[in-house]
């Protein structure tokens, strides 16, 4: 048997690398196993994706150079039980001898209805990247975090990041330079405490706390949850709840349509996991209550509905009100300013902070921008012009390579604009 394991082990393509916190709250995500185990073998995302997994995922589209492109666009579905991730999960079986890589992904997805379940984009508590570097030296990304309705970390009560603190940008949840902890665009470390100290811990966590206890139960119990009819049971709950409330209060209280509800019970649509959240928020039922304890069997059951909690969006940045006015003044004072995203850059957020609290002066600089742009589109275009017919005026054929290396501009002639005012400059000298 010891034989046995020994060339088992030996047969294997890559390491057999163990995935981190299975079955917990905090059990890891596809997207951070595959960056964990390109960095076991000393080489990037892109080159294990392209070498190793694309060729035996058996998608045909995937397999030209343009084709990896269409690997790394579907971010949602690496976290879904979806046709990609499912295959994806058996080919880094095959790969690393591991058996139990479904638990990676959200599996239970497909008895569920699939709108806005996750994030497209990464998002992360530095505090947790900071303690699991110091304590551990393992840096990965849990699946909770790419929820949706996960905005908080709760064991930090800090709201989860989702721009780099260093160039601004929000981060895809796998890319060809992909590392845990890292922002894959600059290579910023996510987990420097140091760069958040603007950010406001969060207050008033009633709804996101419940979101958030709710997901990790569910997350410690998915292989028991994958064997359960879940439509029986979300109908089973409802009918219990119509012998009391009347479809109209339900709606009312869970903030779910009348004619969804009346859907789950009628017909086998799923509902998403936001509307279930709801729903157990408002009756004061887990959803691991709902869906595997099924409370609906007992006769005596009473359900009584409680006002839900509206969600709010949560103020991640603290914005130096002079500091900001002061940076976005100067920009106008530029003859061509530079864009909000390098502005952005500059002051360490997002662009969209800046036109959340500074709609106008970011209009007005978006609006110099274009101008200036425009205008620079109008010399370039009167260049050729003057180009063209200068090197006619020596007795030669102005083609537009001439053009190019008088003007000594590359790519000049990818315009339009460009090429017709070349095309109507020659049709006025005669060719």
């Amino acid at each position: 048997m010891h034989k046995d394991n020994y060339d088992n082990r030996h047969k294997l393509r890559l390491y057999s690398l163990k995935p981190v916190g299975l079955n917990s709250p905090l059990s890891e995500s596809l997207p951070s196993y595959i960056m964990r185990l390109a960095m076991a073998h000393h080489i990037t995302v892109g080159n294990l994706v392209k070498y190793e997994i694309v060729p035996r995922l058996g998608v045909k589209y995937l397999l030209n150079p343009k084709g990896l492109w269409n690997f790394y666009d579907r971010q949602e579905s690496y976290n879904s039980s979806s046709q990609l991730s499912n295959r994806l999960i058996g080919v880094l079986e095959e790969l690393t001898g591991n058996k139990n890589l479904d638990q990676l992904i959200f599996n239970i997805s497909e008895s569920l209805g699939k709108q806005n379940v996750f994030k497209n984009k990464r998002s992360w508590c530095p505090f947790c990247l900071d303690k699991w570097k110091a304590e551990t030296g393992i840096i990965y990304e849990p699946l909770i975090w790419n929820f949706s309705d996960i905005e908080f970390c709760k064991i930090h009560n800090f709201p989860l990041q989702r721009n780099c603190p260093s160039c601004g940008h929000e981060i895809y949840l796998l890319a060809a330079k992909s590392i845990p902890g890292f922002c894959s665009k600059c290579g910023c470390w996510l987990g420097n405490t140091e760069n958040y100290q603007g950010v406001k811990y969060m207050t008033n966590t009633t709804w996101h706390e419940w979101a958030y206890d709710n997901i990790a139960e569910l997350l410690t119990d998915l292989t028991e949850l994958s064997r359960t009819d879940l439509s029986q049971s979300i109908r089973g709950f409802l009918e219990v709840l119509k012998k009391t409330y009347t479809i109209k209060d339900i709606s009312q209280a869970s903030d779910i349509p009348k004619v969804s509800l009346r859907e789950w019970i009628r017909t086998n649509k799923r509902p998403s996991l936001k509307h279930l959240l709801n729903l157990s928020y408002c009756t004061n039922t887990t959803l691991r209550e709902i869906l595997l304890e099924k409370p609906f069997l007992n006769p005596c059951l009473e359900i009584s509905l409680r006002k839900s909690v509206k969600r709010f969006s949560l103020n991640k940045t603290i914005v130096d009100h002079n500091l900001f006015v002061q940076k976005l003044d100067l920009a106008l004072k530029d003859d061509f300013p530079p864009s909000i995203r390098q502005i952005a850059k500059q002051l360490s957020v997002s662009p969209d902070t800046l036109r959340r609290n500074f709609p106008e002066k970011v209009k007005d600089i978006t609006k110099k921008r274009k101008d200036k742009k425009r205008i620079k589109k109008i010399e370039i275009q009167e260049k050729i012009r003057e180009t063209v017919i200068q090197i006619h005026s020596e007795g030669k054929v102005p083609t537009t390579r001439g053009v190019i290396e008088a003007l000594g501009v590359g790519y000049l002639f990818a315009r339009k604009e460009n090429v017709d005012a070349y095309k109507s400059t020659m049709q006025f000298l005669g060719f």
